[in-house]
Formats: C-alpha cells, sequence, structure tokens
C-alpha cells in the first residue's frame, strides 16, 4: 500500500476563479473546454465570460400589431452609461443578449446591430406603427418581427 502525503504548499493552495466558465475548479477540468460561446461563437468559453462587448441599443423595434397606432416610449437609455438596475441576459432564439426589462412597455426595442446577432436570424416585417418618446419626437422604426425569448430555459 502506498500513501501519498500532500505538502503544505498544495494543501493550502486556493483554486482560482477560471476565466473560461466562471467557476472555481482544478486546471484542465474546465466544463467550457469544447463548448461555444453564445455571444462570439468561438470555442471553449462560456457567454459569461466572453471579453465581446455587446453593442449599445438604439433604432430598430419590434411590435405585435400591424395596425397604424401610435405608441409611447418613456424612455430610450444606452447600456453603457444608464443605470445597471432591471438588466438581465435573455436568449433570444439561440443568442443570449443583454436587455433592459420594462414590464410596463407597450413596444420592445432592439439596436439594428443586435437584431443582426439574433441567430437563427428572424424575418423583419414592414410596419406601419409610430413609436414616440415622451417629448412627442418619432423614434424611427425599421420593422417588426417575432422572437422566441427565453430566461434560464423557461
Amino acid at each position: 500500500m502506498k500513501l501519498q502525503l500532500k505538502s503544505p504548499a498544495n494543501r493550502d493552495r486556493k483554486e482560482k476563479t477560471c476565466g473560461r466558465c466562471g467557476m472555481q475548479h482544478p486546471p484542465n477540468k474546465c466544463l467550457a473546454y469544447g463548448k461555444r460561446c453564445n455571444i462570439c461563437n468561438k470555442n471553449n468559453h462560456y457567454a459569461r465570460c466572453c471579453k465581446v462587448q455587446i453593442p449599445k441599443q438604439s433604432s430598430v423595434h419590434t411590435v405585435d400589431e400591424d395596425d397604424t397606432e401610435e405608441l409611447y416610449v418613456a424612455a430610450v437609455t444606452d447600456n453603457k452609461t444608464g443605470g445597471k438596475d432591471w438588466i438581465m441576459t435573455l436568449k433570444v432564439n439561440d443568442t443570449l443578449m443583454k436587455v433592459k426589462l420594462d414590464t410596463g412597455a407597450q413596444v420592445n426595442g432592439i439596436s439594428e446591430a443586435e437584431f443582426e446577432r439574433i441567430r437563427p436570424r428572424p424575418k423583419m416585417h414592414a410596419t406601419s406603427v409610430k413609436v414616440s418618446g415622451y417629448s412627442g419626437s418619432e423614434i424611427p422604426v425599421k420593422g417588426k418581427c417575432m422572437v422566441k425569448v427565453t430566461h434560464k430555459d423557461k
């Protein structure tokens, strides 16, 4: 029978947080190895550890009606300068996206750059809906689309 004794240096060593999966584990035991990132589509890291910056939101809006209608938007903010409250990562189709939740909104919108990231890409349809901010200024609308939105697989 062989006994292996660990030296005090090895026994007291703490594992560091992994930059690929965000968890602590022994070297060469990363669960993200071989997995594809939902943000940049590169291998060997999870989206939560992705180094790619998510573009700021600006002008593509989606709606669920096609009637000529006017909708009111209380606020449009830039996530890079706005508050971090109510910001969540949601899965839009098969793409993880950071979004600001607004349960009272009549319309949800994303930037053109964010729309281009969605995989599979939804078909954009023309709409006659007009969207305006609290000051009455019109917000340009490129179109509308249907997407599947999930949070924690629900």
